[in-house]
């Protein structure tokens, strides 16, 4: 049996997989002392694949690998994917099915390495009989594994293992994501780090420095001590936090920046905010049970 390893990643490429690389090739290992190479932080080898098992719990743990925690499952919410600043569920489902697709052609990869490790003679204290039966029932394996059913169940059985409760998500109200790293809003809120998948993030603040901005505030609100408490009250409002338990009021004659400030904050903020009907801050008795009170 020959397959050309790199043929097949490069047709997975083609088909827009690449950013979910998930196992490495064993060749890019060193030795251990016993020849065989070992898993890198990136994900196990393909020849550490091949022993998986040959069914749908063995091909699940195969797309876990692959996959290389670019996927969650939210009960609540469904599938999300990293997409390498926050967590979304914009095209997670195909983009999940796409690399379970990238899995199963990587079957037939597993079974070259470990035909391959068969052969070597990096490899003198392994079992050569065992692993060329293993490359030839993976052979046979592959086949079934790009069948929709087993894809569907790749997934299915993988989803256990891949599942965050709905509260763990956004659930730290000191920290704001922003399109070039995350920012801690304690303290000096000077320290802006790395996105990272652990933050369980799902929005994004499209914010950056803005001179057209900062004229317009200095022409609709020249007294500098109100820009001020405007900048720490919308400050404030891009944390998490409600124990000031206030609202502000802006008021004042028509076309003097009101609507345009809080629009623009609210476009600022991308999927931190939320538009609140004006009827929920009005007492009605008649309000029915379903809206705000």
């Amino acid at each position: 049996m020959t397959t050309d390893t790199d043929a097949i990643r490069s047709a997975a490429a083609a088909a827009g997989v690449v950013p979910f690389p998930g196992a490495r090739r064993d060749d890019d290992a060193d030795d251990t002392g016993t020849g065989i190479p070992r898993a890198r932080p990136g994900g196990p080898s393909d020849l550490e694949l091949a022993e998986k098992e040959m069914n749908d719990v063995g091909n699940a743990d195969r797309l876990i690998a692959r996959a290389a925690g670019d996927f969650m499952n939210v009960p609540e919410l469904g599938w999300h994917r990293w997409d390498g600043r926050r967590w979304t569920t914009r095209g997670a489902v195909a983009a999940l099915r796409q690399v379970a697709h990238f899995t199963a052609r990587m079957v037939l990869v597993e079974a070259q390495a470990a035909r391959e490790a068969s052969e070597s003679e990096a490899t003198p204290h392994v079992d050569r009989s065992r692993l060329r039966d293993l490359a030839s029932a993976l052979g046979g394996w592959s086949g079934e594994c790009g069948e929709s059913k087993r894809i569907t169940a790749m997934i299915r059985e993988a989803e256990p293992y891949l599942n965050v409760p709905a509260a763990a998500l956004d659930s730290d109200p000191m920290v704001l994501n922003l399109e070039n790293g995350t920012l801690e809003l304690s303290g000096a809120c000077d320290v802006l780090r790395p996105h990272e998948r652990g933050d369980l993030i799902t929005h994004l603040c499209p914010a950056a420095d803005a001179p057209v901005f900062k004229a317009f505030l200095h022409r609709v609100q020249p007294l500098a001590p109100v820009r001020g408490f405007l900048q720490r009250w919308t400050g404030y409002c891009q944390t998490g936090r409600t124990d000031e338990q206030k609202m502000v009021f802006d008021f004042g004659g028509g076309a003097n920046g009101k609507s345009t400030f809080n629009n623009l904050i609210g476009r600022m903020m991308g999927g931190y905010t939320k538009a609140l009907p004006f009827g929920s801050l009005i007492k009605d008795d008649r309000r029915s049970g379903s809206e705000a009170t």
